[in-house]
């Protein structure tokens, strides 16, 4: 049996091997993550994609010899094989990958925000200085009104793989006390960390190009009968 033959080279051997196998995969996962995951245009998508991969550790039937107890999950009796101890399957390997990707996209989603206001910004600028100030003053609101928008739906985005509704969390219960899992709160507060901080990255970021594009635009109009 495989196990057999795992179990002869003894922990002291596979366990050093292995873990460092784990982390250089999970470390070409994360280097990869916006190629690998590019079909995921959406933090929502990342966690509908985290829920299916957790849920395929859960049902994974184990390698041929290798013994499993009864109602374990097969990755935590492979693990204690192969390293000597549980390993969390989906920190270990998958999760720096997502956080990446996810980073990506909440940048991407903020200049997004920002950068389709410019062209209506500019037009709205230059219907005022045509002494069009009524119009462009609803047209202001009507801007302000779409960033808002933009800038909710941004960060709603982000909020899906903060909370405990989607991905490993989803599965929750009984899924939640098998480590190999990777479904407890520690998981779900370092990730949240990490993307409040590119959250409010991003949203700064989008500020800045706002008030750099306003200032540009402004700087661009002719100037008036009376400045000169």
């Amino acid at each position: 049996m495989l196990e057999a033959r795992i179990a002869a080279l003894g922990v002291a051997a596979t366990a050093p091997a292995c873990g460092a196998w784990l982390r250089d995969l999970s470390a070409a996962l994360a280097a990869s993550a916006d190629v690998l995951l590019a079909p995921a245009e959406a933090c929502a998508e990342l966690g509908a994609l985290e829920t299916v991969t957790v849920g395929a550790i859960r049902d994974w039937a184990g390698p041929a010899g290798v013994a499993v107890r009864e109602g374990a999950a097969r990755w935590d009796d492979v693990a204690e094989l192969c390293l000597g101890r549980r390993a969390a399957l989906w920190p270990e390997v998958f999760e720096t990958a997502l956080v990446a990707r996810a980073s990506t996209l909440v940048v991407q989603r903020f200049k997004a925000a920002a950068d389709g206001l410019d062209a209506p910004l500019r037009e709205c600028l230059a219907g005022a200085a045509a002494a069009a100030a009524e119009p462009a003053r609803r047209r202001v609101a009507d801007l302000a009104a779409a960033l808002d928008d933009a800038m909710r739906g941004a960060l709603a985005d982000a909020l899906t793989l903060m909370s405990r509704t989607n991905g490993a969390a989803a599965l929750g219960g009984s899924l939640a006390r098998s480590r190999s899992l990777g479904a407890g709160s520690a998981l779900l507060e370092r990730r949240a960390a990490t993307l409040q901080g590119v959250v409010q990255d991003s949203a700064a970021a989008a500020a800045r190009s706002l008030a750099s594009a306003l200032s540009a635009h402004l700087d661009a109009l002719p100037a008036t009968a009376d400045a000169g």
